[in-house]
């Protein structure tokens, strides 16, 4: 959840030494921003190297429009990714939907929550708030560092060594569990699918159980028909979304494609508490993703998205989550929907790649 997530991470910037870089979709002014950059000018007056990217729509009227020149006054470097302009961009759809905070490249969190107040539940806006992230320590911590500083590279124009910023000695942990990041993002800039692939190559060779987190479920024919044809060889498959939906047009088309997979013998839940905004999935309860891409076209094809790929141990953690989210949640018996949703979606699905 959202507020042990940034407990955690508070406590590590508190511990920073020599840099801190942070990258989020949104970046939102109120309690949560205001404690973190409070602790950010802080260090930057210690000496510590900060960096922010923030992605420029994610954010947009949610921090000052000066924000940048504040943190600059600050001694805190920050950059917009890919500005909003009124004008048409073969750009303008490729957001940077990652989450990622890194603390002197020894640890490192990842997940849904962005900086923001509804994401620690200081804020109400679709009842309690459902998130999941990780905190990682040890050598993957490289891999997210190379992810951000690629990132930042390309939002500032300019190539940097990046060589300073990975002299790290990391502690070494008994063996037993696989901690694997990765990043993706839209085509041609990335050459393959990693984040289709990946999904869909974990459902395909899943034996026993599929559980699947998601705020939105508008799916690739690929990946829906590795769960369809999981289902249909015993393997119990489990989808869980939001009670109370943030974007209307978007939940009809996720309860279209929901009804479809019902009818296909997998268990569809809603999150009666409020809005799941995880991203998570847990194969055979022994390798899990965790991180930022959710099951619809804009995170798989058009953002650019990141997560880790975990096993063994690591999913102990995921397993308890899930068995809470059950709790907590309603079956969905039928795979019906009126003939007006029907005739309103049918539109959807052909722009289904936009969504």
């Amino acid at each position: 959840m959202g507020e042990p997530f940034f407990f955690a991470l508070k406590e590590e910037l508190n511990r920073a030494e020599k840099f801190i870089f942070l990258e989020y979709f949104i970046l939102a002014d109120g309690k949560l921003w205001r404690e973190i950059k409070k602790i950010l000018s802080e260090k930057a007056k210690n000496g510590v190297e900060i960096r922010i990217l923030y992605d420029d729509f994610g954010s947009l009227r949610r921090i000052s429009p000066h924000f940048c020149r504040e943190m600059r006054d600050l001694g805190i470097q920050s950059k917009p990714f890919h500005l909003t302009r009124p004008v048409l961009s073969p750009f303008a759809n490729n957001r940077d939907h990652r989450k990622i905070a890194i603390v002197d490249g020894k640890t490192a969190f990842l997940g849904g929550a962005n900086i923001g107040d509804e994401y620690v539940n200081e804020e109400e806006r679709f009842g309690v708030w459902k998130d999941a992230g990780v905190k990682i320590a040890g050598r993957s911590v490289k891999g997210i560092t190379l992810l951000f500083l690629e990132m930042w590279a390309y939002a500032v124009g300019k190539v940097e060594s990046f060589e300073p910023f990975l002299r790290v000695r990391y502690p070494v942990f008994a063996e037993g569990t696989l901690v694997h990041p990765f990043g993706d993002g839209p085509r041609p800039v990335y050459g393959e699918a990693i984040a289709e692939n990946l999904y869909a190559s974990l459902i395909e060779n899943a034996k026993g159980s599929v559980c699947i987190m998601t705020p939105y479920l508008i799916l690739p024919e690929r990946i829906k028909r590795a769960l369809i044809l999981a289902a249909m060889r015993g393997v119990k498959v489990e989808i869980f979304l939001p009670g109370i939906p943030d974007k209307k047009a978007v939940y009809r088309m996720t309860r279209r494609y929901a009804a479809e997979l019902i009818n296909r013998c997998v268990y569809v839940y809603m999150y009666k508490k409020g809005f799941l905004h995880s991203k998570v999935m847990l194969c055979d309860r022994k390798r899990g993703i965790v991180g930022t891409v959710n099951m619809d076209f804009r995170s798989l094809y058009h953002h650019y998205e990141c997560g880790v790929y975990l096993k063994g141990e690591a999913c102990k953690k995921i397993e308890e989550d899930f068995d809470r989210l059950r709790e907590q949640s309603e079956r969905l018996e039928k795979g019906k929907i009126g003939v007006a949703e029907r005739a309103i979606t049918s539109l959807g699905v052909l722009l289904a790649p936009l969504l």
